[in-house]
């Protein structure tokens, strides 16, 4: 099969190596198992970057292999982001990539929009003009946030509505999608993010950690939907002046500051420590060498971070937000209200008095069964082909 994937974010490039690789992850799964991938990424560059550098950047088009997948990227700025401006800009870049792809690679037989803005409208556009069918998995937070744009209602719904196929990564998305949009929850199918190759490899040994400090690890982007400010306060209520627990935060952003001046403020600067933003190999790292991870974010559509702590054999604590509540179960850890620190603070106690109930080569091998490459291809395959085999009623 043939299937073209559009990331609606930059694909995985250079200054922010972190943006599309959910959708790098299952094109890579797919190609192994044999079918041809290719990638077209019009994403406009975040003005986010902007004050980090001005000149410098890639710009224009550009084409180039991802170990045997064929991608198309037009690098650009987008000076008005969430906006019919940003939507067109999106729409134009994308039909030139496409007509670029085409030519080269052939048209696909099948179009994967991974959250349908802007990728989903870019989808339904090229299906009307080449006949080609469509599917939307939609991993966006937005709609939770109330941050989708209220001009493009009328444009999703209607991207949905002549998409084949509607996936979302958590049964939590599923029914706020459809409740939003007036469409049937059947037809939504809920398919998790697959887990990364490097965190399901044989050679990685899982094992509990008995040595002390306890551990606990954090991965995310320093942000109000994080919940950093619910977390620090949850662990100085637990463990303040303990020195036998730490935190360990992995991530930036703009809260950087402000959470490290809280941190002392509540005197717990000397137990925590934050670590910036680190590649993917040290994240490795980190999970490995901590006890448990911890999660404190007000909504989240699924959690990739949480499978990436359970393949590593690490119990969890975490916010029942959306998307968790699909991942965590009493084998490998607690959920807890998002937004509540005392709660947030009891279950990361709790946590710390149960650990060696906890068994981690139990925890790894549940989160490969249902996580890894082999249970998302199985997942995804039969949505893709029924996408290609027949229209939507």
């Amino acid at each position: 099969m043939h299937i073209l994937i559009i990331p609606s974010e930059q694909y995985v490039p250079p200054e922010a190596p972190l943006l599309g690789i959910f959708q790098q992850d299952q094109a890579k799964a797919l190609a192994r198992n044999f079918h041809k991938i290719g990638i077209v990424a019009p994403s406009p560059r975040s003005l986010r970057l902007f004050g980090k550098r001005l000149f410098g950047w890639k710009y224009g088009i550009e084409s180039y292999e991802d170990e045997g997948i064929r991608v198309f990227s037009h690098h650009s700025w987008c000076w008005l982001p969430r906006t019919t401006h940003a939507c067109r800009q999106f729409i134009n870049n994308g039909l030139d990539l496409f007509e670029l792809y085409a030519k080269e690679q052939g048209l696909p037989d099948v179009i994967h929009a991974h959250n349908v803005l802007f990728a989903g409208l870019l989808a339904q556009k090229i299906s009307q003009q080449h006949g080609i069918p469509y599917l939307i998995t939609e991993h966006s937070s937005a709609f939770a946030r109330n941050l989708a744009p209220r001009w493009a209602y009328n444009q999703i719904r209607q991207a949905y509505s002549q998409a084949r196929q509607l996936v979302a990564v958590s049964p939590c998305l599923s029914k706020l999608l459809a409740h939003m949009y007036s469409l049937p929850l059947e037809r939504f199918t809920w398919v998790p993010n697959v887990l990364d190759r490097q965190f399901a490899s044989p050679e990685l040994l899982v094992q509990q950690i008995p040595q002390k400090p306890f551990v606990f690890l954090n991965v995310a982007s320093l942000d109000e939907n994080k919940g950093h400010r619910y977390l620090l306060k949850a662990f100085q209520a637990s463990f303040r002046g303990n020195d036998q627990v730490v935190l360990r935060i992995a991530g930036d952003g703009a809260l950087r500051q402000s959470l490290e001046k809280l941190c002392v403020d509540l005197d717990i600067d000397s137990q925590v420590t934050f670590l910036g933003r680190i590649p993917r190999n040290d994240i490795l790292k980190e999970m490995t060498a901590c006890h448990a991870f911890v999660l404190s974010s007000l909504y989240e559509t699924f959690g990739v971070v949480l499978l990436e702590a359970l393949a590593c054999g690490k119990p969890l604590v975490a916010t029942a937000c959306g998307g968790p509540e699909c991942i965590v179960n009493n084998n490998n850890g607690l959920l807890v209200p998002p937004g509540d620190a005392i709660a947030l603070s009891e279950g990361m106690k709790k946590l710390v008095e149960k650990y060696t109930l906890f068994d981690s080569v139990t925890i790894r091998k549940e989160c490969l069964d249902n996580f890894g490459e082999d249970a998302f291809v199985k997942a995804i395959l039969p949505i893709l082909q029924q996408t290609l085999q027949r229209e939507f009623e």
